[in-house]
Protein backbone atom coordinates (compact mmCIF):
# COMPACT_ATOMS: atom_id res chain seq x y z
CA UNK A 1 0.00 0.00 0.00
CA UNK A 2 2.91 2.49 0.94
CA UNK A 3 4.32 1.88 -2.70
CA UNK A 4 0.69 2.42 -4.23
CA UNK A 5 -0.04 6.02 -2.37
CA UNK A 6 3.79 6.60 -2.94
CA UNK A 7 3.10 6.38 -6.77
CA UNK A 8 0.11 8.07 -7.05
CA UNK A 9 1.93 11.33 -5.27
CA UNK A 10 4.68 11.58 -7.43
CA UNK A 11 2.13 11.07 -10.86
CA UNK A 12 -0.04 13.96 -9.03
CA UNK A 13 3.36 16.12 -8.29
CA UNK A 14 3.76 15.31 -11.89
CA UNK A 15 0.33 16.46 -12.97
CA UNK A 16 1.31 19.95 -10.87
CA UNK A 17 4.30 19.72 -12.88
CA UNK A 18 3.16 19.85 -16.10
CA UNK A 19 0.29 22.14 -15.57
CA UNK A 20 3.40 24.50 -14.52
CA UNK A 21 4.96 24.04 -17.75
CA UNK A 22 7.94 22.32 -15.81
CA UNK A 23 8.01 19.65 -17.84
CA UNK A 24 11.58 17.77 -17.17
CA UNK A 25 9.92 18.14 -13.06
CA UNK A 26 6.96 16.34 -14.33
CA UNK A 27 9.24 13.62 -16.62
CA UNK A 28 11.18 12.95 -13.18
CA UNK A 29 7.84 12.67 -10.87
CA UNK A 30 6.13 10.52 -14.07
CA UNK A 31 9.12 8.33 -13.70
CA UNK A 32 9.28 7.89 -10.00
CA UNK A 33 5.75 6.80 -10.21
CA UNK A 34 6.65 4.14 -13.05
CA UNK A 35 8.65 2.64 -10.91
CA UNK A 36 7.19 2.35 -7.72
CA UNK A 37 3.99 1.23 -10.00
CA UNK A 38 5.88 -1.46 -11.64
CA UNK A 39 7.36 -2.79 -8.06
CA UNK A 40 3.63 -3.76 -7.20
CA UNK A 41 2.77 -4.39 -10.80
CA UNK A 42 -0.34 -1.70 -10.16
CA UNK A 43 -1.14 -1.97 -14.19
CA UNK A 44 -3.60 0.68 -14.06
CA UNK A 45 -0.90 2.86 -12.72
CA UNK A 46 1.66 2.36 -15.45
CA UNK A 47 -0.80 2.84 -17.99
CA UNK A 48 -1.58 6.26 -16.30
CA UNK A 49 1.79 7.54 -15.92
CA UNK A 50 3.48 5.94 -19.28
CA UNK A 51 0.12 7.72 -20.75
CA UNK A 52 1.50 11.02 -19.20
CA UNK A 53 4.98 11.02 -19.61
CA UNK A 54 4.13 10.24 -23.53
CA UNK A 55 2.67 13.36 -23.45
CA UNK A 56 5.01 15.18 -21.83
CA UNK A 57 7.41 13.60 -24.56
CA UNK A 58 5.19 14.96 -27.18
CA UNK A 59 4.56 18.44 -25.69
CA UNK A 60 8.33 19.03 -25.79
CA UNK A 61 8.57 17.49 -29.43
CA UNK A 62 10.08 14.04 -28.56
CA UNK A 63 7.74 12.64 -31.13
CA UNK A 64 9.46 9.27 -31.78
CA UNK A 65 9.33 8.48 -27.95
CA UNK A 66 5.75 9.38 -27.56
CA UNK A 67 4.67 7.54 -29.97
CA UNK A 68 6.88 4.71 -29.33
CA UNK A 69 5.79 5.41 -25.76
CA UNK A 70 1.58 4.95 -26.87
CA UNK A 71 2.22 1.92 -28.88
CA UNK A 72 3.60 0.68 -26.04
CA UNK A 73 0.73 1.43 -23.89
CA UNK A 74 -1.67 0.15 -26.36
CA UNK A 75 0.02 -3.09 -26.40
CA UNK A 76 -0.05 -2.98 -22.56
CA UNK A 77 -3.96 -2.46 -22.61
CA UNK A 78 -4.42 -5.33 -24.97
CA UNK A 79 -2.65 -7.62 -22.53
CA UNK A 80 -4.59 -6.45 -19.91
CA UNK A 81 -8.16 -5.80 -21.48
CA UNK A 82 -9.41 -7.70 -18.17
CA UNK A 83 -8.92 -5.45 -16.10
CA UNK A 84 -11.72 -3.12 -18.04
CA UNK A 85 -15.32 -2.90 -18.95
CA UNK A 86 -15.39 -3.56 -22.96
CA UNK A 87 -16.35 0.12 -22.73
CA UNK A 88 -13.51 1.34 -21.21
CA UNK A 89 -11.32 -0.82 -23.22
CA UNK A 90 -12.84 0.64 -26.28
CA UNK A 91 -12.38 3.97 -24.55
CA UNK A 92 -8.66 3.63 -24.17
CA UNK A 93 -8.13 1.59 -27.26
CA UNK A 94 -9.55 5.57 -28.77
CA UNK A 95 -7.73 7.84 -26.80
CA UNK A 96 -4.15 6.49 -26.77
CA UNK A 97 -5.01 5.75 -31.02
CA UNK A 98 -6.12 9.29 -31.05
CA UNK A 99 -2.82 10.58 -29.27
CA UNK A 100 -0.85 8.57 -31.27
CA UNK A 101 -2.61 10.38 -34.15
CA UNK A 102 -1.81 13.95 -32.60
CA UNK A 103 1.68 13.37 -32.36
CA UNK A 104 2.07 12.11 -35.86
CA UNK A 105 0.45 15.18 -37.03
CA UNK A 106 2.16 17.30 -35.07
CA UNK A 107 5.77 15.81 -35.60
CA UNK A 108 4.55 16.10 -39.54
CA UNK A 109 4.21 19.71 -38.82
CA UNK A 110 7.47 20.61 -37.25
CA UNK A 111 8.68 18.43 -40.77
CA UNK A 112 6.57 19.11 -43.31
CA UNK A 113 9.09 17.08 -45.95
CA UNK A 114 8.31 13.99 -44.32
CA UNK A 115 5.07 13.04 -45.99
CA UNK A 116 4.60 9.35 -45.06
CA UNK A 117 4.07 11.07 -40.85
CA UNK A 118 0.73 12.57 -42.72
CA UNK A 119 -0.69 9.54 -43.51
CA UNK A 120 0.24 7.87 -40.28
CA UNK A 121 -1.63 10.15 -38.51
CA UNK A 122 -4.50 9.80 -40.94
CA UNK A 123 -4.05 5.93 -40.33
CA UNK A 124 -4.41 6.46 -36.28
CA UNK A 125 -7.15 8.55 -36.62
CA UNK A 126 -9.05 6.42 -38.35
CA UNK A 127 -7.97 3.47 -36.10
CA UNK A 128 -9.16 5.86 -33.23
CA UNK A 129 -12.79 6.28 -34.56
CA UNK A 130 -13.17 2.30 -35.14
CA UNK A 131 -12.81 2.19 -31.08
CA UNK A 132 -15.43 4.95 -30.30
CA UNK A 133 -18.17 3.06 -31.48
CA UNK A 134 -20.70 3.92 -27.96
CA UNK A 135 -18.93 7.04 -26.84
CA UNK A 136 -20.35 9.79 -28.74
CA UNK A 137 -17.93 12.14 -27.22
CA UNK A 138 -14.84 10.71 -28.51
CA UNK A 139 -16.52 9.89 -31.61
CA UNK A 140 -17.22 13.57 -32.24
CA UNK A 141 -14.32 14.84 -31.36
CA UNK A 142 -12.60 12.11 -33.42
CA UNK A 143 -14.82 13.32 -36.36
CA UNK A 144 -13.98 16.92 -35.99
CA UNK A 145 -9.94 16.23 -35.96
CA UNK A 146 -10.80 13.80 -38.96
CA UNK A 147 -12.46 16.21 -40.79
CA UNK A 148 -10.30 19.14 -40.40
CA UNK A 149 -7.50 16.77 -41.12
CA UNK A 150 -8.78 15.30 -44.19
CA UNK A 151 -9.16 19.49 -45.49
CA UNK A 152 -5.29 19.68 -44.73
CA UNK A 153 -4.29 16.89 -46.42
CA UNK A 154 -6.22 17.58 -49.61
CA UNK A 155 -4.78 21.35 -49.56
CA UNK A 156 -1.44 19.96 -49.03
CA UNK A 157 -1.58 16.89 -51.93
Amino acid sequence: MKFQNESYIYNYMGNIYYHQKKFSNALECYTKAKELAVIINDVVQIIKVNLNIAIINSEVGNYNKAIATYKELEALIDANQLIYSQQEFLNEKCKINLNIGIAFEDYFNKNRNKTNLIDSSFYYYNKSLLFSQNDLSLKLKTLKILEIFTIIKIILI
